[in-house]
């Protein structure tokens, strides 16, 4: 058995002590899915910590969203102990999810901890983590695959640095997700910059960069001519991806004669979402199909 998953079985600190004895006296499971179960304290992710240190295990991927709606103390006790094992074991990707109970500054300590880790894969939709937490991540440089949906604490100002930071180090990103996020239009030029250095790139998801709760306020989500400058600056790229999610946003007819070049040269694209976005007119979807612009 190399894929074990145990979500929402109300495992409790004795379980997961269980559990882990058994990972490392059976050395071939890969995947642990152990996604909302709350039960576990500190106690638990002690030991689930001290298998994963252990030579004898060959885990590679853990799930652990939905987990963090017990009291603070312990969940950001077992945040520090979790973050500390993955420096020394095989995992190479981690699902946190869906955590809202652990603390911002929690997530920075995270992060510095996992900058010495072998991780590749960070899912961390839906979370408290903000500019600090972004800036600090931005640091680890073995990840291949990223995905910060919803994590609305970051404002304008924590993405133009991300953006920023990645570009600096030479990210070798292959896939990124920043959907339902405050990505403001200031953020055009580093933004740009970023795909156009990211020829390793295949997967990209930037829908729903506007709420309908906060669609006044244009400083924190893109405009159309946001998406305009954005799609100007990355026509002379190498810009070839095999997924391509622009969902839910303000690309109106201009952003996508902009856009349809682009997409013309990706010859490796698959799969390409524009749903719901509702500034495109008849004319410019007729101009997607192949008719006059």
């Amino acid at each position: 058995m190399k894929d074990l998953r145990l979500s929402y079985s109300k495992l409790d600190d004795q379980a997961i002590q269980t559990l882990s004895d058994a990972m490392v006296g059976i050395n071939i499971l890969q995947k642990l899915c152990l996604n909302g179960n709350k039960d576990v304290t500190s106690v638990g992710w002690r030991a689930l910590s001290t298998a994963l240190q252990h030579p004898n295990c060959k885990l590679i991927k853990i799930s652990l969203n939905h987990n963090a709606n017990i009291k603070n103390e312990s969940v950001h006790e077992g945040v520090n102990i979790l973050g500390s094992a993955l420096r020394g074991s095989s995992l190479k990707a981690l699902d946190l999810s869906s955590n809202k109970s652990i603390i911002t500054n929690k997530w920075q300590t995270l992060f510095d901890q996992l900058y010495h880790s072998s991780v590749e894969s960070l899912e961390l939709s839906d979370n408290k983590i903000d500019d600090a937490g972004l800036a600090a991540l931005a640091n680890i440089g073995t990840l291949k695959s990223l995905v910060l949906g919803i994590n609305r604490l970051i404002t304008p100002t924590g993405w133009w640095t991300f953006f920023n930071s990645l570009q600096r180090r030479g990210t070798r990103l292959v896939k990124l997700d920043i959907t339902y996020n405050k990505i403001g239009s200031t953020c055009v030029a580093a933004l740009g910059s970023l795909l156009n250095s990211m020829n390793t790139l295949k997967t990209l998801n930037m829908g729903g960069m506007i709420y309908l709760d906060d669609a006044e306020n244009s400083s924190e989500h893109m405009t159309p001519q946001g998406w305009v400058r954005l799609f100007t600056s990355l026509q002379d790229s190498d810009f070839n991806l095999v997924k391509l999610y622009l969902g839910e946003n303000q690309i109106d007819d201009d952003g996508l004669h902009l856009l349809i070049p682009l997409v013309s040269n990706m010859t490796s694209l698959k799969h390409f979402s524009l749903s719901a976005n509702h500034s495109i007119t008849p004319t410019g979807w007729q101009a997607l199909a192949g008719g006059e612009a």
